[in-house]
């Protein structure tokens, strides 16, 4: 079995200077840089790969010298894609036999994608909502009787879909809410209703996150890349077995 060594404290402290323009992970957007050559500098040393695996906010590059790179390490990589050469500055997340896992900075995503979007990771969390805004323009609120539970079904920067038991309370669009996830961490957020659709056992909100600070962001970020790696994981497992 092929074993692999990851550091979280690199994606923990994954904090790039314009998180505003990240885009939302969709294969096919980059096939254009599937087996591209890509150079990957770090100090006193330079090696050769290729892209093998992209998704969201990382990067597989297989490359011969791949024990040479080091967790933490970072980098300078320029790919050589079909549509241009693409230079930007990254960090080895993970490592395994033949290949490095390296962050894709959310300027490099928006290259491709709709800068308007986020990543979004499918995420099975719990939470629970505490109180409504009495209007959009209003920041007095009321408290529930009792937290209202919900489930998460998918999370971004951007925002967060989740599902609310059919017993509970029903929520117009626009309906400003505090809630928090329990996401690793207690996350608290203000959320507004963009849109809702009954499923089965319940309620499915989809709402956008409003007024998150920059630790939030970084918080909140480091969780979504923790996603994203694992599902690497069992994707190279799938493909391995």
């Amino acid at each position: 079995m092929q074993r692999w060594l990851i550091i979280m404290d690199s994606v923990n402290s994954y904090h790039p200077k314009n998180t505003t323009s990240s885009a939302t992970s969709v294969s096919s957007a980059f096939a254009n840089l599937i087996e591209a050559r890509t150079v990957l500098e770090k100090k006193h040393f330079v090696s050769t790969g290729a892209i093998t695996y992209i998704e969201g906010d990382i990067a597989e590059v297989e490359i011969s010298e791949w024990d040479l790179f080091h967790l933490g390490d970072p980098l300078k990589v320029i790919i050589y894609s079909p549509i241009g050469i693409l230079n930007f500055e990254s960090t080895v997340v993970a490592k395994g036999f033949g290949s490095v896992i390296i962050l894709v900075p959310p300027n490099i995503q928006s290259r491709f994608l709709d800068k308007r979007q986020y990543p979004r990771v499918d995420a099975r969390q719990i939470g629970n909502l505490h109180r409504i805004h009495q209007s959009t323009a209003s920041k007095s609120s009321l408290e529930f009787d009792s937290p209202i539970p919900i489930e998460t079904t998918d999370i971004s920067l951007g925002g967060v879909g989740f599902i609310v038991p059919m017993d509970a309370q029903e929520f117009k669009t626009y309906s400003r809410i505090e809630g928090e996830l329990q996401i690793g961490f207690a996350f608290g957020a203000l959320l507004e209703i963009i849109r809702k659709s009954p499923v089965e056992g319940g309620m499915f909100y989809g709402a956008k996150m409003l007024e998150l600070s920059q630790e939030q962001e970084f918080s909140l970020r480091a969780f979504i890349l923790r996603i994203q790696v694992s599902n690497y994981f069992k994707h190279k497992s799938t493909n391995n077995s």
